[in-house]
């Protein structure tokens, strides 16, 4: 957009036909800026051009979502469904375009009449303070497409002039998913230098369907920061949409353009047919001479874009094209197309989820539904969910044996069944008599009748190990033996009572956990031997005659035994 009317320099044809001496022979080896009329009211544009998806763009909040309520769009886990996001498969797409959206029947039923503008009033009012009627919906497109930056916060500047960089940016903008743009051979060197850099890759997508291009080397640096005319912008919007083949053949023998003639081959009436900037200097030309009308190819789409409707009668032709004019003939282009060769989605009133819905049905037609692990209903859930997520429909289906298939679950898990079997007879089976085959019975009787979470392998293994486990090492002799020689003391003290006939207890001595205390004076390294309570200290009188031996009820003296003590060894029976 420009700050000023532009100053423009032309070559004066008289000055060349008085130069090379014939009639409208120029000379097209030296570059030509072309001059358009601007608008004195003109606002700089130096905004950044940024580019995202339109289901990713959140800026203007109320009024998005103002118009997502009136088309039945809506945001379903984070993504947006509805109109404006069907492809021409009428699948959801997030990366959609102004110039698809516009092909959806419903859309453009939607848009007839004044309810869609009075419905967004309040919410454009709360964005722009400087629209006027004409305006509003250009401004609407505009701010929810993201189709060329606003030049000043709050304001439209609709009546603002596009520079070729702009104009030639909005329709690749309207008509192009976000992505890397290819670049063109020798459009950037022939343009870079001027405040619209950031405008190239997107102009350079129109440079073929452009009157003034880098193909003849009209379009230079000076050219692409100057203002289009309206007669350019028509010609690129009209081979954009309907195709440069269907233009140039187009009858315009019953044309009623108001303001605009054809002026036929003007190149070759100029003698510059074929030659470097051919179409710089014939538009120029046409530019000092609007009386005299345009060359045939402008003035093809001029009047194919007059009877459509696309503009009116009254073209203007030579005015530099503004930024609301600009949007509403591509709105109005794309309307005209699809109304005359049918829209790419007939049934999109369906919107929001139905589409995916109606994918998801058809999915599960093909699956075997016996083999189902969950409903009709919930697939259906699932696959909106997960589509809607980012998954795409091939992977999606790709999942679905694994995810969905009793049969394949049921192969799955005997599967890790028998790994684990495995696992645990490699463990255990150095231990066990039994074969592997008996090992993996025993599982299955053990486990039938428990829940898998009531399964304990350790309780399995004790009881296969009960069954069918080998015999440990016999180690009873060994115990034995060891008890006997614990118990030595004990023996010795029987052997030694042997002749012992009453009935007392045994008289085995068990020292006392503690030394003995001195029961008189001097050294008590010898403990005093305390007999038995029920052995008698002194023997038996002789009542009766005869010898005291030990037949009988008499007394029998027990052998003598001494008793060594050593503190520090513990008890030692010497004979």
């Amino acid at each position: 957009m420009k700050a000023r009317k532009m100053i423009i320099a032309v070559f004066a044809l008289t000055l060349a036909v008085q130069m090379t001496g014939c009639k409208n022979d120029m000379d097209t080896n030296k570059p030509i800026v072309i001059d358009v009329s601007v608008s004195d009211s003109d606002v700089a544009s130096k905004a950044e051009l940024n580019w995202t998806e339109l289901g990713k763009l959140t800026d203007y909040e109320k009024m998005r979502t103002a118009v997502d309520t009136i088309f039945g769009n809506e945001i379903v886990d984070g993504v947006k469904y509805g109109a404006f996001y069907l492809d021409k498969d009428e699948k959801q797409c997030t990366n959609n375009t102004l110039s698809v959206v516009l092909g959806n029947q419903f859309v453009a039923e939607e848009m007839k009449g004044n309810a869609l503008i009075d419905s967004l009033n309040s919410s454009l009012d709360a964005i722009y303070t400087d629209l006027s009627d004409s305006d509003r919906t250009a401004a609407m497109f505009n701010a929810y497409f993201n189709l060329l930056p606003d030049s000043t916060p709050n304001y439209f500047n609709g009546g603002d002039t596009l520079s070729r960089a702009e104009a030639m940016a909005l329709v690749t903008r309207a008509t192009t998913p976000v992505k890397s743009l290819p670049a063109v051979d020798g459009f950037e060197d022939a343009v870079t230098g001027t405040d619209y850099d950031q405008y190239i890759n997107y102009a350079a997508q129109q440079n073929a369907n452009s009157y003034i291009n880098t193909q003849d080397k009209s379009l230079t640096a000076d050219n692409f920061k100057g203002a289009m005319s309206r007669a350019e912008f028509v010609y690129l919007v009209m081979n954009e949409v309907y195709g440069t083949e269907n233009v140039q053949s187009f009858d315009t023998s019953k044309s009623a353009l108001k303001d605009c003639t054809n002026a036929g081959d003007l190149s070759a009436e100029l003698k510059i047919t074929g030659a470097d900037r051919c179409n710089a200097y014939t538009l120029s030309h046409s530019l000092q001479n609007v009386d005299k009308g345009v060359a045939e190819e402008l003035y093809k789409s001029l009047v194919m874009a007059a009877e459509k409707g696309i503009i009116t009668p009254e073209t203007r032709w030579n005015e530099g094209i503004t930024k609301a004019e600009a949007i509403e003939i591509v709105v109005n282009a794309f309307n005209q197309y699809y109304e005359d060769n049918g829209y790419l989605v007939n049934s999109a009133e369906k919107g929001s989820t139905q589409v995916l819905e109606a994918q998801a049905e058809e999915l599960w037609s093909k699956q075997d539904a016996n083999d189902m692990s969950v409903t009709k209903e919930q697939f259906i859930a699932d696959y909106v969910k997960e589509i809607s997520g980012g998954m795409t429909p091939e992977q999606f289906e790709e999942g679905i044996e694994g995810s969905y298939s009793i049969k394949f679950a049921e192969e799955l898990a005997e599967k890790e069944k028998e790994d684990y079997l495995n696992q645990i007879w490699e463990e255990n089976k150095d231990n066990l008599t039994c074969d592997k085959d008996t090992f993996i019975k025993e599982y299955e009787d053990f486990t039938k009748d428990l829940k898998p979470e009531e399964i304990s392998e350790r309780e399995f293994i004790d009881h296969v190990t009960d069954k069918h486990g080998k015999p440990q090492e016999n180690n009873t002799n060994t115990d034995n033996n060891d008890n006997s020689t614990d118990n030595g003391d004990n023996s010795s003290s029987n052997n030694g009572n042997s002749g012992n006939t009453g009935s007392g207890s045994n008289n085995n001595y068990v020292p006392p956990v503690d030394a003995p205390s001195n029961n008189g004076g001097g050294n008590n390294d010898t403990p005093v031997y305390n007999p038995p309570v029920d052995t008698p200290a002194d023997p038996p009188a002789n009542n009766g005659g005869g010898s005291n031996d030990s037949t009988g009820s008499g007394y029998s003296r027990p052998e003598r035994v001494d008793i060594e003590v050593n503190l520090d060894d513990g008890w030692n029976v010497v004979e």
